[in-house]
């Protein structure tokens, strides 16, 4: 993991980028019809994250900067 980004910046600029936001304690959720992202939080940075596509889980990762390339598509 060589990205190391904050929940507030990650959080701007996937807004940016057009995903709809919601926070749920540790885990925020990212949406943008048909796809999810689950990101989820230790306490200063991301402990893992998961795509969805229609519901179906795609794949699961603790790599920061894939999780950061999904919101950046």
């Amino acid at each position: 993991m060589t990205a190391v980004i904050g929940r507030e910046e990650l959080s701007e600029r996937a807004v940016k980028a057009g995903w709809h936001r919601r926070d749920e304690g540790r885990t925020d959720y990212y949406s943008r019809s048909p796809v999810r992202i689950h990101v989820i939080w230790g306490p200063d940075a991301i402990s893992g994250g998961a795509l969805y596509h229609d519901d179906n889980l795609m794949t699961y990762t603790r790599d920061s900067d894939t999780i950061v390339g999904w919101l950046n598509r």
